[in-house]
């Protein structure tokens, strides 16, 4: 019996002369050509999904976990220019500047937009410093490219804010967030500059956007929960305390606005055991902790108790504005008029101090060169017990005059009272200079 035929068309005739091992050969190079499209398929997806990853991270402002989904998309497309300019842009926001000029100039050989990469140059050399050479021309292009109004304002509100130039800051906030009403990162940074304006009703508004957007900012929680405090609005502190203390019963700073926020409330016993529980604990004790429970004595009437948690917390924070009215009060009520009184014309100075602080803020808007400025409200800030401001101003100082002489004598008198000589020696050599006595 014959076998049955073969359904369907006919077969092709084999071609002449072929023999069985090309056969085999073309076989084996279909299947190597069909394992290598998927391999490349493959190879996109995953490159898609590597940007897709990256996007996200850019979104949530997680420029360094963005990075490594950046360069692993490169390796997929290398010659993408647009991807190449991602790269170093990605680079630039994470502040990681060092080869950020390398990817700039291989984004340009492979035809990425000159105006794009230009841009990134001019923003480049605002964050290495250079903001005075290109402000004008990235002012210029915000006006001209809105789509670029929030990537220029990062870095322009970043140097504002560095040199305090707050209002103009908070002009380049109002435009971002207009353009952008959900990123946190523009609420975070506006609240800052209010606070810094004394603007405690915008600085709240702000925060209660960023813990809104972002619940997971703990330290924006508890600044949030301060300034409700400090503004008579601990009540609504009350939620987010409770969270934060759940959390991190042991950090002194919650502790604190905790004590705070019950001594606020009226709940003086809760207050009270509060700060002991943080003591019996070992935890850290501070003068404002200290100070705190000088407070809650003061309002119980435990005027012994209070003078002496109120008196050691001065010794440790002498400028700090609260304790000396706290114990000023304390002395008051004791009967102590004279030591009182002493403290009271200290309060006086302190007030005088704040408001000239409001006016060099206010000032350095319209004299944003001016190292006289920036001294002054340097030698302010050293004065009253706050260094880390006073010092990041002197440098402000010296940074728009490297021989300005009171900042060089601020910086000099401040290192060799807090015992660090060898700092204080450079600007002791710029003050013996003779080129320099002379000058303002």
């Amino acid at each position: 019996m014959s076998a049955p035929p073969i359904p369907g068309p006919p077969l092709p005739a084999r071609p002449a002369g072929r023999s069985p091992l090309l056969r085999r050969a073309a076989l084996l190079g279909a299947v190597a050509a069909l394992g290598w499209a998927a391999w490349a398929t493959g190879r996109e997806v995953w490159g898609g999904a590597q940007l897709r990853a990256a996007a996200r991270a850019i979104e949530a402002r997680e420029f360094e976990t963005a990075r490594p989904h950046i360069a692993n998309a490169r390796a997929v497309w290398p010659r993408d220019p647009a991807l190449c300019l991602l790269e170093a842009r990605t680079a630039r926001r994470a502040d990681q500047l060092a080869d950020v000029g390398a990817r700039l100039d291989e984004a340009r050989r492979l035809g990425a937009s000159g105006m794009d990469t230009l841009l990134e140059d001019q923003l480049l050399a605002a964050q290495r410093g250079g903001l005075a050479d290109v402000e004008a021309k990235l002012r210029e292009r915000q006006k001209a490219a809105p789509a670029d109004y929030v990537l220029i304002a990062e870095v322009l509100t970043t140097e504002l804010m560095r040199t305090y130039r707050l209002a103009e800051a908070r002009g380049q906030l109002n435009g971002w967030l207009e353009r952008a009403p959900d990123d946190f990162e523009g609420y975070l940074r506006r609240g800052w500059v209010a606070e810094r304006q004394l603007d405690y009703p915008a600085a709240v508004a702000d925060y209660r956007r960023v813990v809104a957007l972002r619940p997971d900012r703990d330290a924006v929680r508890l600044r949030l929960a301060e300034l409700l405090v400090q503004t008579n609005l601990a009540a609504d502190a009350v939620p987010l305390l409770t969270d934060l203390y759940a959390r991190s019963p042991a950090d002194p700073a919650v502790v604190l606005a905790w004590a705070r926020c019950r001594r606020e409330l009226g709940e003086l016993a809760e207050a009270a055991a509060v700060l002991d529980g943080h003591t019996a604990a070992g935890g850290e004790e501070g003068p404002e902790i200290i100070g705190e429970k000088g407070r809650l004595a003061l309002q119980a009437g435990d005027l012994d108790a209070a003078e002496r948690l109120l008196r050691e917390a001065n010794r440790r924070a002498p400028a700090n504005r609260m304790l000396l009215y706290s114990l000023q009060m304390c002395l008051s009520r004791r009967g102590k008029a004279a030591e009182a009184a002493e403290l009271a014309n200290t309060l006086k100075t302190l007030d005088a101090d704040t408001r000239r602080m409001g006016e060099i803020v206010a000032a350095v808007g319209g004299k944003p060169t001016d190292p006289g400025l920036r001294s002054e409200g340097g030698i302010i800030f050293l004065r009253n017990g706050l260094p880390d401001d006073g010092l990041r101003w002197l440098g402000l100082a010296l940074e728009l005059d490297p021989d300005h002489r009171p900042a060089h004598q601020a910086l000099a008198e401040h290192f060799e009272k807090t015992g660090r000589p060898n700092l204080a020696a450079p600007h002791r050599a710029v003050l013996a200079r003779p080129d320099s006595a002379g000058r303002p």
